[in-house]
């Protein structure tokens, strides 16, 4: 109670207490403090209030300042201000004093307020401590060296794997519960610490009751007294057990990792950002040619790398540090003096416990690889200098090249033209061309030849125009053509057999020549073919024609000779009537080669086609009806008669040659008609389907059929088709006999078909003969 009143007045007190003293000092120093003379005041308000607080200090502000107007304003000794400025003055110090007291007041306040805070914070640092003892299950023991008792906490005890406060405090009771391995180890590490006054830390393995194995680190300092020696020894204990055997796990991992590192091909390593290595494989120790990871281990790789190398080297070392992998080639010396080109992939290796990031890096040696690209880079440029040169002369014989194709062009062009032309001249040659190569095997003939053989393009190609040869002929012309051939000789037949392909034998003229080139060789055979079947016939008949002729020609002149002889001779002077008969013969003959004469200079007009036909609307009736009225004497002095039966059909034809077409036909029926017979002209209209019109004289348009039969000694098959040839008589007698000339048909023949008509004949032996021609109707 008197304390709690001394406490609660003893602010008041030195309130006063402060007032009094300030009054003294400044009683004492009040010359030296004509116009500071409230500054002790104020000191004792700061007193008061840091003491006291804020009430004792109004107090002693209150105190002050009458005191100072009491005593230090003149006139002294009393308590009312006498003028305007004391009072503005003591009300100065007052707002003063009151502001040192606030201040202060506030000041004591927040001090009090740190005071309570540290208080607060050290309970909670205090709770925290024991949580974090209780979370960490750290536990806490004090050992008196000098008694040997210990205190462990709670927390120690449950580290031991014994129930809180079970432990009897005996030292025998802790070492117990040491590995026997660990045991010795723990109290040479107790002694060392305490000995030399360090820390003492060390783990060790306890074994619980239950006979499980837990692992602790000890921790503790010794405190000692003044003559050194050890008193006490406090620390702490933490269960490990499980960092220990993370780090077992780690240390195996670590194994496993360090295995397959040492048994990678290609170097592993890692280091600082400034080069230092920090670990290495095998293999890479083995390329910088390096005895042990100790020789190198904490040492910069800079110096091996080849020193045109190096700033590269640590340039990409400080970015792939930086967080930019990436892959660099470089050189390196190895320790004993090899060189070696290197290819290193690296990355990044975040460390969290280091301010820098480490480098992993996986080198490969690429020495084959460059050395392979030297060698190839060496052997593209000897490529380059071989095709620079290889491409100028290309290039020159490509000039030159150019230049004969463009000569060879200009001669193609030439030979193209000149291909045509001859192209051209033997697709419209008159005679048939061929080409053969140098074995004789055609290859080329124009449309004339294969008109002349009778064979296609095709089949003449090779030696396919050998099946075309006479057989009789094919063994002697193969054998001379292959000589010729293979001797470069030209060619020539005359008169070679060909079988067409319409049956006929055909001749013709063949002839060739070989075309060499420069060197002599053979290129090709170039021929002709001429078809000489008409020109031989022609030939040939030219042959009989002038035989029969001068056979004809011979005869009634030799007759005209002779009896012109004999009467010139004087031989018939004295006969009259014989003289009169040769005379006769003379005429006679001489008609007879008047009619010859005429005859071959008629058909020689025909043939020539300077025979001009006057053609009109004919009525064949008449035609017919004026031929049988000329040859009606003659019928009748061979007892013939004539039957006539046509009716009035137009036809377009020159009358005058129809009627001696008529005429010759008729005179031949009733020269080789019996007496007693009868000869039958007739003519109608036809169409071309008909029977009694052969096939070969079909025609498409209607015509008139005009018929001269006779009952006489007929026509044997054989010369049906050549009576209406040159001299062509069945009986070569009959033109003496019969006073023909042989030329008779051969004349209506060239009449009729140039009228555009056909004329042929049909006979039976014995029986008589059909004479046929036809001739177009008016339109």
């Amino acid at each position: 109670m008197n304390s709690r009143i001394y406490q609660r007045f003893l602010p008041y007190g030195v309130a006063i207490g402060s007032v009094a003293i300030a009054f003294l000092l400044t009683f004492v120093l009040e010359s030296m403090l004509s116009r500071t003379i409230a500054s002790c005041f104020f000191v004792a308000v700061a007193a008061t209030t840091w003491y006291g607080g804020m009430k004792p200090a109004i107090v002693t502000t209150i105190l002050s300042a009458l005191v100072i107007q009491y005593f230090f304003i003149t006139p002294v000794n009393h308590l009312n201000p006498v003028s305007w400025s004391d009072a503005i003055r003591l009300v100065l110090f007052f707002c003063n004093a009151s502001i040192i007291n606030l201040l202060g007041s506030d000041l004591r306040t927040s001090k009090r307020k740190i005071f309570q805070l540290s208080q607060q914070l050290l309970e909670e640092s205090a709770e925290q401590l024991r949580l974090a003892i209780s979370a960490t299950q750290m536990g806490l023991w004090n050992w008196n060296i000098q008694t040997g008792e210990i205190k462990w906490s709670p927390e120690h005890e449950l580290v031991f794997g014994l129930a809180p406060g079970t432990f009897d405090g005996r030292y025998e009771t802790f070492d117990a519960r040491l590995h026997p391995q660990d045991r010795e180890g723990l109290n040479q590490a107790v002694n060392r610490a305490i000995k030399k006054r360090s820390v003492y830390q060390h783990e060790y393995r306890i074994i619980w009751q239950d006979g499980s194995l837990h692992w602790v680190e000890g921790r503790g300092q010794a405190f000692y007294d003044t003559t050194g020696q050890p008193l006490r020894m406090m620390g702490t204990v933490i269960d490990i057990s499980d960092r220990k055997q993370a780090e077992a796990a780690l240390a195996k991992s670590e194994q496993y990792l360090r295995t397959i590192i040492d048994a990678e091909p290609e170097c592993v390593k890692v280091i600082t950002a400034d080069g230092i290595l920090l670990n290495m494989n095998a293999a890479g120790l083995a390329m910088i040619e390096a005895n042990s990871l100790d020789q190198v281990l904490g040492q910069c790789v800079c110096p091996i790398v080849a020193p045109n190398h190096q700033q590269a080297f640590m340039d990409f070392t400080q970015q792939v540090a930086e967080g930019n992998p990436g892959v660099l080639e470089f050189e390196i010396i190895g320790l004993k003096g090899t060189h070696r080109w290197l290819e290193s992939h690296a990355v990044v290796l975040p460390d969290a416990d280091e301010s820098e990031n480490k480098v992993l890096a996986v080198t490969r040696d690429i020495t084959a690889r460059r050395q392979a690209e030297i060698d190839l880079r060496n052997a593209k440029a000897e490529l380059e200098t071989r095709v620079a040169a290889r491409t100028a002369e290309l290039s020159q014989a490509n000039m030159q090249l150019q230049k004969e194709l463009s000569d060879r062009k200009q001669v193609e062009e030439a030979l193209q033209q000149s291909e045509a032309k001859f192209r051209s001249l033997s697709e419209c040659s008159p005679i048939g061309i061929f080409m053969s190569d140098a074995q004789g095997l055609t290859t080329y003939t124009n449309p004339r030849a294969q008109e002349i053989g009778g064979y296609t393009f095709a089949e003449a190609l090779g030696d396919g125009w050998l099946e075309f040869i006479h057989l009789e002929d094919r063994e002697r012309i193969l054998t001379e053509w292959s000589t010729v051939t293979s001797q470069n000789q030209r060619f020539s037949f005359e008169d070679v057999r060909y079988v067409h392909k319409d049956g006929t034998i055909r001749y013709a003229r063949i002839e060739s020549a070989p075309i060499l080139s420069a060197d002599g060789q053979q290129i090709t055979h170039v021929g002709t073919i001429e078809d000489i079947t008409a020109s031989r016939a022609i030939a040939q008949m030219k042959n009989e024609f002038i035989s029969i002729v001068s056979h004809e020609l011979r005869t009634p002149l030799t007759a005209i000779r002779g009896s012109l002889g004999l009467l010139a001779a004087g031989v018939y002077d004295k006969k009259p009537e014989k003289g009169k008969r040769m005379l006769e013969i003379a005429a006679d003959q001489t008609d007879r080669l008047v009619r010859l004469v005429n005859d071959i200079l008629d058909l020689g007009r025909l043939e020539s086609g300077k025979t001009k036909f006057e053609m009109q609307n004919c009525d064949a009736a008449k035609l017919i009806q004026q031929s049988v009225d000329t040859m009606r004497s003659s019928a009748e002095a061979n007892q013939i008669k004539l039957s006539v039966n046509c009716p009035s059909l137009r036809v377009w034809a020159d009358p005058d040659s129809i009627i001696q077409t008529l005429t010759n036909l008729l005179s031949n029926a009733i020269k080789f008609s019996p007496h007693d017979t009868t000869i039958y002209l007739s003519a109608e209209q036809i169409d071309t389907q008909i029977p009694q019109i052969p096939i070969s004289v079909q025609t498409l348009t209607p015509c008139i059929l005009f018929q001269v039969k006779d009952e006489g000694r007929g026509i044997p098959p054989e010369n049906i088709e050549t009576i209406f040839e040159r001299f062509q008589q069945v009986d070569a007698s009959d033109s003496r006999q019969k006073g023909g000339t042989g030329l008779g048909l051969a004349i209506c023949r060239q009449i009729i078909q140039q009228h555009g008509g056909h004329i042929w004949a049909e006979s039976v032996v014995d029986q008589g003969s059909i004479f046929y021609f036809t001739l177009p109707i008016v339109n």
